[in-house]
């Protein structure tokens, strides 16, 4: 590991600051796991890393994932979407997203901290699905600090 961050920093991929930022046993431990294995296991070419999207949504779409919504947004007006999908692998026939969360989260508290974050990833997932027409079919909240990931369905 110690080379892989010498490394990093000679070839200036990222900063001191980012380099320090990193916790580099939670990554490993990330791709260690039976998830990171799972992806591991796909081509190259179907795993992205902070995949931009432009999405619309809809009021029901909104609506439909318990998101609040302007009382002012009219039933044909439709709402822009944008993100960075943390990790998606496009499949042919499906996506799977993992979002991975830095909250240093305690096991007592992570049934409470995944409702929080389910809309959001139940957002991208809707938005990936339709950008690349096919269904996210897996999808997953990582939370670094626990080293645990959360499957979330959809």
């Amino acid at each position: 590991m110690k080379e892989e961050v010498e490394r990093l920093s000679r070839a200036a991929i990222l900063s001191e600051g980012e380099l320090a930022a990193l916790d580099f046993d939670a990554l490993l431990a990330f791709w260690q796991s039976e998830l990171g294995a799972k992806i591991r296991a796909q081509q190259a070419r179907h795993v992205h890393r902070e995949l931009p999207f432009t999405a619309r949504m809809s009021r029901a779409d909104l609506e439909a994932l318990n998101l609040s919504v302007n009382a002012a947004l009219a039933d044909d007006e439709f709402v822009v979407v944008q993100g960075f999908a943390d990790l998606a692998v496009i499949l042919p026939e499906e996506v799977w997203l993992v979002d991975f969360k830095t909250d240093h989260v305690d096991s007592g508290e992570l049934a409470a901290v995944v409702k929080f974050y389910e809309p959001q990833l139940k957002l991208y997932a809707l938005a990936l699905g339709r950008i690349y027409r096919r269904p996210v079919t897996e999808s997953w909240l990582h939370f670094l600090s626990l080293k645990e990931s959360v499957a979330v369905a959809w």
